[in-house]
């Protein structure tokens, strides 16, 4: 038994060996997936592009950005539609956290930075709001402040010898890097 200050310097020097073992990862190439989101009702069943990729993407690591790629569109224009959508609906939706310093003015905004293992089609879809009202996730479709919007959803597979924290370090920094509109830093 150790006191406070040896138990944490064995820690640090484990994190800094396997963060340093990021210098040595071979990156994936980002793949992208553009959807069109329309406000509305919700439907149930997943669509078959997402399936598709809960399917290739079976127990793979996977970081992702989703980003909305229509014009016109600020980071204070959604936090303002989620906020009002919020405060008029009448059952649960578990939301991702709404963050107020965003870089809402970038090209591209990112709205979200997550990291999903396996079943990345389905998280997907959670997000666009079509099914799990429970999960907390985008819900897109429940509350655009326009009829339909375009979203870019940018994803890296990684292999499997990745060690969860490497993939938290990598999704944080991009979560610093973007200060996405939802979504919680850290892990979850």
């Amino acid at each position: 038994m150790g006191d406070i200050r040896t138990v944490a310097a064995a820690a640090i020097r484990i994190r800094i060996k396997e963060l340093a073992g990021i210098r040595k990862m071979k990156f994936p190439k980002a793949k992208h997936l553009r959807i069109t989101v329309s406000k509305g009702r919700a439907v149930s069943k997943l669509p078959p592009y997402l399936k598709t990729l809960d399917t290739a993407a079976s127990g793979e690591n996977i970081i992702y950005l989703i980003r909305i790629i229509t014009k016109g569109i600020s980071g204070v224009l959604l936090l303002n539609a989620c906020n009002n959508w919020k405060k008029q609906r009448t059952r649960l939706i578990n939301l991702s956290k709404r963050n107020k310093s965003t870089q809402s003015s970038r090209r591209n905004l990112v709205l979200y930075v997550g990291s999903k293992r396996g079943r990345f089609g389905s998280r997907i879809n959670q997000h666009i709001g079509t099914t799990n009202n429970g999960t907390y996730a985008l819900h897109l479709r429940q509350w655009l402040p326009i009829p339909e919007a375009m979203i870019d959803v940018e994803y890296y597979q990684f292999g499997l010898p990745v060690k969860p924290s490497q993939l938290q370090f990598i999704e944080d920094s991009l979560w610093d890097h973007y200060r996405p509109v939802f979504g919680k830093r850290g892990a979850h």
